[in-house]
Protein backbone atom coordinates (compact mmCIF):
# COMPACT_ATOMS: atom_id res chain seq x y z
CA UNK A 1 0.00 0.00 0.00
CA UNK A 2 1.73 3.27 -1.04
CA UNK A 3 0.21 6.49 0.65
CA UNK A 4 1.79 10.31 -0.03
CA UNK A 5 2.02 12.14 2.65
CA UNK A 6 0.12 14.79 1.20
CA UNK A 7 -3.09 12.64 0.34
CA UNK A 8 -3.06 11.62 4.02
CA UNK A 9 -6.27 13.44 5.53
CA UNK A 10 -5.33 14.44 8.85
CA UNK A 11 -8.10 12.41 10.55
CA UNK A 12 -8.14 8.52 10.49
CA UNK A 13 -11.93 8.59 9.52
CA UNK A 14 -11.03 6.42 5.84
CA UNK A 15 -9.43 3.96 8.06
CA UNK A 16 -11.07 2.71 10.89
CA UNK A 17 -11.28 -0.71 13.01
CA UNK A 18 -14.85 -1.51 12.02
CA UNK A 19 -14.43 -0.37 7.82
CA UNK A 20 -13.12 -4.00 7.39
CA UNK A 21 -9.66 -2.95 6.27
CA UNK A 22 -7.21 -5.60 7.76
CA UNK A 23 -4.89 -4.73 10.77
CA UNK A 24 -1.42 -4.46 8.52
CA UNK A 25 -3.26 -1.50 6.22
CA UNK A 26 -4.26 0.23 9.75
CA UNK A 27 -1.28 0.08 10.83
CA UNK A 28 0.65 1.10 7.63
CA UNK A 29 -2.15 4.12 7.60
CA UNK A 30 -1.32 5.06 11.43
CA UNK A 31 2.60 4.83 10.50
CA UNK A 32 2.23 6.91 7.38
CA UNK A 33 -0.11 9.60 9.59
CA UNK A 34 2.61 9.26 12.20
CA UNK A 35 5.30 10.66 9.72
CA UNK A 36 2.99 13.02 8.34
CA UNK A 37 2.71 14.90 12.09
CA UNK A 38 6.38 14.79 12.64
CA UNK A 39 7.16 16.21 9.12
CA UNK A 40 4.07 18.94 9.56
CA UNK A 41 5.39 19.73 13.27
CA UNK A 42 9.05 19.21 12.82
CA UNK A 43 9.93 20.95 9.83
CA UNK A 44 8.88 24.25 10.34
CA UNK A 45 10.66 24.06 13.81
CA UNK A 46 13.69 23.03 12.21
CA UNK A 47 13.52 25.97 9.65
CA UNK A 48 13.25 28.58 12.08
CA UNK A 49 15.72 27.23 13.96
CA UNK A 50 18.54 26.90 11.27
CA UNK A 51 16.98 30.80 10.10
CA UNK A 52 17.92 32.30 13.62
CA UNK A 53 20.98 30.33 13.95
CA UNK A 54 22.51 31.35 10.39
CA UNK A 55 21.46 35.07 10.89
CA UNK A 56 23.51 35.08 14.23
CA UNK A 57 26.60 33.07 12.41
CA UNK A 58 26.34 36.03 9.46
CA UNK A 59 25.95 38.22 12.07
CA UNK A 60 29.27 37.02 13.98
CA UNK A 61 31.35 35.64 11.19
CA UNK A 62 31.07 38.84 9.03
CA UNK A 63 31.42 41.50 11.89
CA UNK A 64 35.12 42.80 12.20
CA UNK A 65 34.74 43.84 15.99
CA UNK A 66 34.09 40.42 17.54
CA UNK A 67 34.44 41.07 21.23
CA UNK A 68 35.41 45.01 20.75
CA UNK A 69 38.87 43.72 19.12
CA UNK A 70 39.81 44.25 15.78
CA UNK A 71 41.05 41.18 13.10
CA UNK A 72 44.95 42.42 13.93
CA UNK A 73 43.91 40.39 18.00
CA UNK A 74 43.66 37.31 16.90
CA UNK A 75 45.31 34.81 18.87
CA UNK A 76 47.02 32.95 16.36
CA UNK A 77 50.41 32.36 15.85
CA UNK A 78 52.44 34.90 14.97
CA UNK A 79 53.15 34.21 11.19
CA UNK A 80 52.73 36.54 8.37
CA UNK A 81 49.53 34.15 6.68
CA UNK A 82 47.75 33.98 9.97
CA UNK A 83 45.56 37.48 9.50
CA UNK A 84 44.69 36.28 6.19
CA UNK A 85 43.65 32.89 7.04
CA UNK A 86 41.35 33.71 9.61
CA UNK A 87 39.86 36.05 7.68
CA UNK A 88 39.15 33.44 4.97
CA UNK A 89 37.68 31.12 7.45
CA UNK A 90 35.28 33.81 8.65
CA UNK A 91 34.49 34.74 5.10
CA UNK A 92 33.62 30.54 4.32
CA UNK A 93 31.56 30.46 7.43
CA UNK A 94 29.62 33.34 6.46
CA UNK A 95 29.07 32.74 3.30
CA UNK A 96 28.06 28.74 4.09
CA UNK A 97 25.69 30.42 6.60
CA UNK A 98 23.78 32.44 3.79
CA UNK A 99 23.64 29.20 1.45
CA UNK A 100 22.18 27.23 4.18
CA UNK A 101 19.27 30.16 4.69
CA UNK A 102 18.63 29.93 1.37
CA UNK A 103 18.68 25.94 1.43
CA UNK A 104 16.12 26.41 4.51
CA UNK A 105 13.75 29.19 2.65
CA UNK A 106 13.71 26.84 -0.58
CA UNK A 107 12.40 23.84 1.72
CA UNK A 108 10.45 26.34 3.18
CA UNK A 109 8.72 26.91 0.07
CA UNK A 110 7.71 23.24 -0.40
CA UNK A 111 6.52 22.63 2.97
CA UNK A 112 3.98 25.04 2.45
CA UNK A 113 2.80 23.33 -0.51
CA UNK A 114 2.09 20.53 1.95
CA UNK A 115 0.12 22.52 4.21
CA UNK A 116 -2.19 23.58 1.10
CA UNK A 117 -0.34 27.13 0.67
CA UNK A 118 0.29 26.00 -3.16
CA UNK A 119 3.19 28.37 -3.51
CA UNK A 120 5.90 25.39 -5.21
CA UNK A 121 3.38 24.52 -7.51
CA UNK A 122 2.78 27.98 -8.98
CA UNK A 123 4.65 28.64 -12.56
CA UNK A 124 7.94 29.62 -11.45
CA UNK A 125 8.67 28.75 -8.61
CA UNK A 126 9.67 25.45 -9.06
CA UNK A 127 12.51 26.63 -11.62
CA UNK A 128 13.56 29.31 -8.75
CA UNK A 129 13.94 26.30 -6.10
CA UNK A 130 15.99 24.34 -8.31
CA UNK A 131 18.48 27.25 -9.57
CA UNK A 132 18.84 28.25 -6.00
CA UNK A 133 19.26 24.54 -5.06
CA UNK A 134 21.71 24.19 -7.69
CA UNK A 135 23.43 27.24 -6.59
CA UNK A 136 24.01 26.79 -3.31
CA UNK A 137 25.04 23.00 -3.22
Amino acid sequence: MLVFLADLPLNGSAYTADSGVDTGALQDYNYALFVRSIYDYYVPILIVGGLLCNVVSIVVFASNNVGGGNSEDHTAPSSSSSLYADDSYDTYLSSRAVADTAFLLCLFVVWLDTVNVPMYTTAGWCQVRTYTLFIVQ
